[in-house]
């Protein structure tokens, strides 16, 4: 055969072997039974008969309305080889229930799809995590979790409880936002239509917060902290700052920066910070400083319950923090229009001291003024705490430069009655016990020279103090009658003792030097009327006593004349009074103080006009029963009792007189 031949031949050949392939059926479009895959879900098949289809893939519909458009499909795109392909189906379809699907294709713009396949769903496909990032970071940031079998629509399970919507998702990875956790350190699981345990790698820990500087170092209360550090949240509501354990208000927020307002709370000048943000608490290794007040002008002068103005700076906003005191006596503020100005009432006292420097303090810094404060009361309050309870009786006397009072301490538990001894120099009370019982309506008085205690019980005991051994002697009775509330003065030495009890208008005297008692005139009174608790004055070589009381007071006053032993009625009082004290000052007599409903008149006695002249109360508060006595020419007055919002049992006044 020649070579033509052959050629023609094998040509031939394969025409005819083309004409043979076109007749042979070509498929299209097949759907092939699913296969299904351990751990959960279905391998779907299905078979293509093109490789110029620009999509394949299957779709899915619920058995039971097939009519309905499908549920999901799984597009794989335009087809490298004709033959079988395949997909995964892991989850989103419903436990139990029966689905079809059919293979499908997309060619010249027309969709084939297969002859269709059914299948139960038997579960979902458990997801599987293989890695996720960052490990370490914040409330906020983005978190990508990678691995398989995720399926679409996924929740993220942090530490089990806090759930999270994925901000995308596909079969392999997810990403979502940390939410607040409820923990530092939280495990990651997926949540799809049931919870799954999906293998977890590692743990998500929250970064911890760390404070590396603030500023300014040294602020003022409403300042603007600015605190440096990092690992702050980036939400401001999400950082909690402390100064000194008071909460802050945070007003700006980032990782590296936190803005915070100096709250007004804060009980210290140099708080420590602490910072709370990602569940946890980091503090400062510094501390701030408060500046502390200043004071650049105050007055010289005043009187109590006189309202006066401060001026100087870095003063308590909140102006009842503001702590002012006059000496040792705390000032209340009433108001403060600025940080550089206070306005207080100057207290009642105690001042022991009638010039004192005022001073401002802000939580532990105190500012002095350069000036000091004079208090011009006349009478000045001394003390505010005395630790006796004196109510009338027994009574009190001077030796030398101290004064002695018989009588309770303020302990209510203790009943018994004591010698107290109050020293001017220091302002201090000694208590020495008595070496005999009393009764509390007893009389205690002195001469000058010793101090005498009427005991007022049954026996009518008589004792003498003598001041430069402190000690007690017991000298002769009384004579009269037992009595309380008796009427006591001295006279050149002698001590007269009358009046009290009941119905009582007798009189007697007691001369030291022979230690004997013996009866003077009977003063004149009504001697059907009691009269107790009249007061005395020794003037001039006379008595005069004043008031008392039967019931609700008196008026008239008597004078005694020791040489004569007589008694004179020298007229009525300006007021009716009982209850009261009486002190001679540079020769001078006064009554102050008493009155049944209680008063804090003063009034000053001129023996050669016989007038009564009413002079400076005695302080602001009226009281009744209080002791009185004179040291160094000043007046002293204390105790007893006032109106229930006046606490004046506990008070003791000075005046240096007019």
């Amino acid at each position: 055969m020649n070579r033509k031949l052959l050629t023609l031949l094998i040509i031939s050949l394969l025409i005819g072997s083309c004409n043979k392939d076109d007749t042979q059926p070509m498929v299209a479009i097949a759907t092939e039974s699913p296969s299904p895959i351990d751990g959960g879900g279905l391998t779907l098949i299905g078979t293509i008969g093109y490789i110029s289809a620009t999509d394949h893939g299957f779709i899915i519909y619920r058995a039971e309305d097939e009519s309905s458009y499908a549920i999901r499909r799984i597009s794989l795109g335009s087809p490298e080889s004709r033959g079988s392909f395949s997909a995964q189906l892991t989850s989103g379809l419903d436990e139990g229930e029966t689905y079809l699907y059919r293979a499908y294709m997309i060619r010249n713009g027309e969709q084939t799809e297969g002859h269709q396949q059914s299948f139960i769903w038997t579960g979902d496909r458990l997801p599987e995590i293989s890695d996720f990032f960052p490990k370490n970071g914040h409330i906020g940031d983005t978190m990508t979790i990678e691995g398989r079998y995720f399926g679409d629509h996924q929740y993220i399970v942090f530490g089990g409880s806090k759930t999270e919507s994925a901000i995308s998702s596909t079969d392999s990875y997810i990403k979502v936002v940390v939410p607040e956790l409820e923990s530092v350190e939280t495990s990651i699981h997926i949540w799809k239509n049931i919870p799954q345990n999906a293998k977890v790698v590692g743990s998500f820990r929250l970064e911890a917060p760390e404070i590396t500087s603030f500023e300014p170092n040294q602020v003022d209360f409403r300042e603007i902290i600015t605190i440096n550090g990092d690992h702050f949240d980036n939400d401001l509501r999400r950082n909690e700052v402390r100064i000194d354990g008071k909460v802050a208000n945070v007003i700006a927020s980032s990782r590296n920066s936190l803005s915070v307002v100096l709250p007004d709370d804060i009980e210290t000048s140099y708080p420590k910070i602490t910072v709370r943000a990602q569940l946890q608490d980091v503090e400062s290794i510094g501390t701030l400083e408060i500046n502390g007040p200043e004071i650049d002008l105050s007055p010289t002068t005043g009187n109590s319950r006189d309202e006066i103005t401060i001026t100087g700076s870095n003063f308590h906003p909140v102006y009842y923090q503001n702590k002012v005191f006059i000496g040792d006596a705390e000032a209340e503020v009433q108001y403060a229009s600025t940080r550089t100005k206070l306005v207080v009432e100057v207290p009642e006292g105690p001042y022991p001291n009638k010039v004192n420097n005022i001073s401002v303090s802000v939580l532990d810094k105190t500012a002095m003024s350069d000036s000091e404060f004079e208090i011009q009361d006349t009478w000045r309050v001394v003390s505010n705490d005395i630790p006796i309870s004196y109510y009338g009786h027994p009574g009190t006397f001077v030796l030398g430069s101290k004064a002695y009072l018989i009588c309770n301490s303020n302990d209510y538990t203790d009943s018994n009655i004591y010698n107290w001894e109050y020293n001017p120099e220091t302002n201090e009370w000694a208590k020495h016990a008595l070496p005999f019982s009393m009764n509390y309506s007893g009389d205690a008085i002195g001469n000058g020279q010793n101090g005498f205690v009427y005991t007022g019980e049954a026996n009518d005991n008589f004792w003498m103090f003598d001041q430069s051994t402190m000690q007690w002697q017991q000298m002769a009775d009384f004579i009269g009658p037992q009595r309380g509330g008796a009427t006591t003065f001295s006279l050149n030495g002698k001590i007269y003792l009358g009046l009290g009890g009941s119905k009582l208008e007798d009189f007697y005297a007691y001369d030291p030097d022979l230690d004997e008692w013996y009866r003077i005139s009977d003063i004149p009174i009504n001697p059907y009327q009691s009269r107790a608790n009249m007061t005395g004055l020794e003037l001039d070589g006379f008595a005069y006593i004043v008031g008392g009381a039967r019931t609700t007071g008196e008026a008239d006053y008597w004078r005694y004349d020791p040489v004569n032993d007589l008694w004179t009625e020298m007229g009525n009082f300006p007021v009716v009074i009982g209850e009261n004290v009486s002190f001679i000052l540079n020769g001078k007599g006064y009554i102050a103080t008493g009155g049944w409903s209680g008063y804090n008149y003063c009034w000053e006695y001129d023996v050669g006009a016989n007038q009564w002249t009413r002079v400076e109360n005695v302080g602001h508060w009226a009281r009744e029963r209080a002791f009185s006595f004179v040291i160094n020419n000043k007046v002293y007055i204390g105790g007893g009792s006032g109106s229930s919002y006046a606490n004046v049992e506990d008070e003791m006044l000075i005046w240096e007189g007019n």
